[in-house]
């Protein structure tokens, strides 16, 4: 059955993730172009495909791009990916970090083939916004983590947030963040706000 795929751009976590995960693990980057070849620069947690969008570059690793080990790598969309490995049509959820470049990932994205419920993106680009608004997914909130100035936004399919009980939909529209601080960042950790 379906257990969910994990794509990983960085080859160094492919090891970890394969052995810590019970989903597909890929080792691809995903981008709006298939099969290119491009450097992966590897910089840890903050690896990235080089070049491709210097604007949304984080300042505070400026400094050690010099370090970086550059690795070529082949990139795929996403939906070339849940194809390849017979994603369904309804998937429960995404969560997508591709340092900035979540608004190409997205822009070639079979939205009239697949769906997912609940959605964690990285980001705050309007026109992606636009984009997944355009294609039945409703804004709840965002949070930004200062001390490395990322914002992760959740959105919910309109269908799924629709098939909720009316005591559900209040706590979806009431939901909040939890403070994260840097010494226990888990940027998936979420939980309601009180009342």
């Amino acid at each position: 059955g379906w257990n969910g795929l994990c794509i990983e751009a960085n080859p160094l976590y492919i090891p970890f993730l394969r052995e810590h995960r019970k989903c597909t693990v890929i080792h691809s980057a995903i981008d709006e172009t298939p099969n290119r070849t491009v450097d992966f620069e590897d910089n840890g947690a903050m690896g990235r495909i080089a070049n491709r969008n210097p604007s949304t570059r984080n300042p505070k690793v400026g400094k050690d791009r010099r370090k970086m080990k550059l690795i070529k790598i082949q990139t795929r969309t996403l939906g070339q990916v849940l194809d390849t490995h017979c994603a369904p049509r309804v998937m429960d959820f995404l969560s997508l970090d591709v340092e900035g470049n979540e608004l190409r990932v997205m822009k070639s994205f079979p939205f009239d083939r697949y769906q997912f419920n609940v959605m964690m993106i990285e980001g705050t680009d309007l026109d992606l916004g636009s984009l997944l608004k355009q294609n039945g997914y409703h804004w709840v909130n965002s949070v930004k983590l200062k001390y490395v100035g990322l914002v992760e936004q959740l959105w919910l399919h309109t269908s799924f947030l629709a098939n909720l009980s009316a005591h559900k939909r209040r706590q979806v529209q009431t939901f909040r963040f939890q403070r994260i601080s840097a010494k226990r960042y888990k940027p998936r950790c979420l939980a309601p706000s009180p009342d």
